[in-house]
């Protein structure tokens, strides 16, 4: 009980900037400030109950991440970090179990300017990890304390499917294959979604498998419609529904062809095919399952110049490693690289710099490189927007100095996805250098603003890329490398310069999406990306407070856009990046 007591105090912060209000709450002067229990705690399980406010009632609608970090006598565990969302003014509840004996820690990275400390309480439970499972699903780490799915099934779909009840559907036909099974809801659903689009011709759903013993597993969990991505690859399979009178309207509606390969006969105008997120199809054991996507798009080179422009600073042997590979993999007679130089210092880099300047092409290699200089304090979006001003391409490529092309010809196998109409902002997988995913597309409102969904996974994982979707329409790329029409670019006002580093990449592609254009995630052609070698982590100090401002400036220029997401199911959790279900 001594533990316990001391446990209910308010914390303060380890950088201090904390001052104690009348009413004993603490009040967070500083952006860097976070929160530790008094005591280091011994191994067990115990409940958190927080909540913060920011400084301003008027900002109460703002949501923002922080993490939890558990500090051993080794430091910092960032394998058991759990990212946190709050909402100003709301209580926050979490288990967490400590392994060894820790203090445990709070960092809202993301809360801009003073915030107050309402509520920051620790107690020992005796929880069981079952029990830690359901109330923190989603937020866990551990592999083996993830929401099941038969847990999901359970627990969750029935409340979901209750969204849905409407009067069974009669003008609505589904092919199915011996021993498919289809939810017994799944007719109303469909008659639900049809009653509130009466324009649409199709309805497609989720699905899932029945395994030997009768048991559903296996779910996919599919995108709303996405014209690019079924071009090039049958996502949808066998769990469509098309209205009588437009299946008949395709001259099909006799034949044993799968309803979804007429999906192209239909009126695809938007609005005219919906989505329900529930697996309302459960595919037997032994039939046919989707094929996985090869993830290279079709259609011819649009041909033209490509300028390649990667800002850079004391960034010698990455930068080099870089080169070279472009180098090895480039046509030297459509290309072009400009590097845009931010203040390089170092000697050997700055000798470097020079004797490329001098020259006029990559070492080992013909392609063009010119190196303009920005004398100014580092902003990743006016870089950006320099090199391509300079630049003579027609198409422009941004990438990070810590990218590694592994292989020639990806770039020829990435640009014929601008043969397609109205593309905006196009991005490859990067792959960490132990070969797992760093980047698959970016997903809004994941981990706050947008994240990265499937970071760290396996990229040869059949289950990792049928959750990815394979070649598709993407709400966002990441701006490390990233490829866009020159006129498109300037058509859109380029990147952002208020946001000096976070964000300015899911702000050009959501200005691209705004104007109409369509942004697509190319996984077939993978890149190697050094991650944050040349600047570091945002996780604390001056670049946390700077991360939360740019944070705060994407909710105030985007608002709700931040949370319309039609390519990342709802049914996996915002709060993790690994594909885990969500609770909700």
């Amino acid at each position: 009980m001594g533990i316990q007591r001391r446990l209910y105090r308010f914390c303060g912060a380890v950088w201090g900037g904390v001052r104690r209000r009348l009413d004993q709450r603490a009040f967070i002067e500083r952006t860097n400030a976070n929160l530790r229990s008094w005591i280091r705690l011994p191994a067990g399980w115990y409940e958190l109950n927080a909540q913060l406010r920011v400084h301003a009632r008027s900002l109460d609608h703002l949501s923002a991440n922080a993490r939890l970090y558990l500090e051993t006598a080794q430091g910092d565990c960032p394998h058991t970090a759990m990212g946190i969302p709050f909402k100003s003014g709301q209580p926050t509840q979490r288990l967490i179990y400590i392994h060894e004996p820790a203090y445990i820690r709070l960092d809202p990275v993301e809360f801009a300017g003073p915030f107050l400390v309402e509520r920051f309480e620790i107690k020992p439970t005796k929880a069981r990890p079952a029990e830690w499972a359901a109330y923190n699903a989603g937020f866990e780490r551990r592999p083996d304390e993830t929401l099941s799915y038969a847990r999901w099934i359970a627990e969750i779909e029935p409340a979901l499917i209750e969204r849905y009840a409407a009067t069974p559907a009669s003008d609505w036909v589904v092919r199915l294959a011996p021993g498919d099974q289809l939810a017994p809801h799944a007719y109303q659903c469909v008659a639900s979604v049809a009653a509130a689009h009466p324009d649409c011709v199709a309805i497609y759903t989720d699905h899932d498998r029945l395994d030997e013993q009768g048991f559903r597993t296996e779910p996919v969990f599919k995108p709303d419609w996405s014209p690019i991505r079924f071009k090039h690859h049958n996502y949808i399979g066998r769990s469509v529904f098309i209205r009588q009178d437009a299946l008949e309207a395709t001259g099909a509606a006799d034949g044993l062809a799968s309803l979804a390969s007429l999906l192209p006969k239909l009126d695809t105008a938007p609005g005219r095919i919906q989505h329900i997120p529930l697996p309302l199809l459960h595919e037997a054991a032994d039939s046919p399952a989707l094929a996985s996507s090869a993830g290279l798009p079709t259609g011819a080179d649009p041909g033209g110049q490509v300028s390649i422009i990667i800002p850079t600073r004391d960034g010698l042997p990455h930068l080099q490693v870089a080169l070279a590979s472009l180098s090895r993999t480039l046509d030297a007679t459509r290309t072009e690289v400009v590097l845009v130089d931010n203040q390089t210092q170092a000697p050997d880099a700055l000798r470097y710099l020079n004797q490329l300047e001098h020259q006029g092409h990559l070492p080992d290699s013909q392609i063009p490189v010119r190196v303009l200089r920005y004398p100014h304090p580092f902003n990743f979006a006016a870089m950006i927007n320099a090199g391509a001003a300079a630049a003579k391409g027609e198409i422009l490529g941004f990438l990070n100095d810590d990218i590694e092309a592994l292989e020639p010809g990806w770039l020829e196998a990435l640009l014929p996805i601008f043969s397609h109409a109205d593309i905006g902002c196009v991005g490859p997988m990067l792959c960490y250098p132990d070969g797992s995913i760093q980047h698959a597309g970016v997903a809004l409102g994941l981990g706050g603003v947008a994240g990265h969904p499937a970071r760290g996974l396996n990229p040869n994982d059949p289950a990792v890329m049928a959750a990815i979707g394979g070649l598709g329409e993407a709400s966002a790329v990441t701006g490390a490398a990233l490829w866009v029409k020159a006129e498109v670019f300037q058509a859109l006002g380029g990147m952002s310069e208020a946001l000096t580093v976070a964000y300015n990449d899911i702000d050009l592609c959501l200005k691209a999406r705004a104007a109409g254009f369509t942004n697509v995630l190319v996984p077939g052609v993978r890149l190697l990306h050094h991650e944050s070698r040349t600047r570091g982590s945002d996780a604390s100090g001056a670049k946390a407070a700077r991360l939360a401002e740019e944070a705060n400036w994407m909710h105030e220029h985007w608002g709700a856009a931040l949370t319309d997401e039609p390519y990342y199911s709802p049914r996996l959790t915002r709060a993790r990046d690994d594909l885990a279900l969500s609770d909700s």
